[in-house]
């Protein structure tokens, strides 16, 4: 099985590889990064890993023929750009490339609140992700992660200075599902590839 990772330089993306070249299906990665600066050592050595310096936002970089699978994430921006714009072009450009490569399957790093079309915030970029990629291969999986909790760590320092933190999460005491980067990369392999 042949997987691409695009991009892979989020930490949910290096989670994903390290996941998949510790699964016992040895199946090869195809690591998509802007800079391949930013490729973790410990990936370079395996063989199964191949590291590609490719970019959502040019089509023209993306190459996914022999793929299997695409596992596919909105990356973070952080200027003063349209992200709902921004959300809708890197999609249309990953779904391109899987429909030119024929690929059979995308997978995509969404959120819960996704399925909504209004009222969620930034989250409006997984919904406008969803739209695009719905049809871009015959199999298309969207994994509906909920906090992450690894951005409790933006946190730390306000706690200790100020003895509180800001949180988007309201009300302070909604029942939320934690997710966190590595079982998510697990759970890649382990139900959808």
């Amino acid at each position: 099985m042949h997987v691409v990772v695009v991009p892979a330089s989020p930490k949910t993306g290096q989670a994903t590889v390290r996941a998949l070249l510790a699964d016992s299906s040895n199946p090869s990665v195809k690591a998509y990064y802007r800079d391949l600066a930013k490729v973790p050592a410990e990936f370079t050595s395996n063989p199964r890993f191949e590291a590609v310096k490719g970019d959502v936002e040019e089509v023209s970089t993306l190459d996914f023929a022999g793929s299997d699978t695409v596992i596919n994430i909105t990356p973070p921006i952080f200027d003063e750009q349209d992200i709902v714009a921004h959300a809708k072009l890197v999609s249309e450009n990953v779904k391109a490339a899987v429909q030119k490569a024929g690929v059979k399957k995308v997978v995509y790093l969404s959120s819960v609140g996704a399925q909504y079309d209004h009222g969620t915030g930034e989250i409006l970029t997984n919904h406008t992700a969803e739209v695009v990629l719905a049809d871009a291969a015959p199999e298309v999986i969207f994994v509906r992660c909920a906090y992450f909790m690894e951005n409790w760590a933006m946190c730390i320092e306000t706690i200790q200075q100020a003895s509180f933190m800001y949180t988007t999460l309201t009300p302070l005491d909604l029942p939320c599902r934690w997710e966190w980067k590595e079982n998510l990369g697990r759970t890649h392999i382990e139900e959808f590839v």
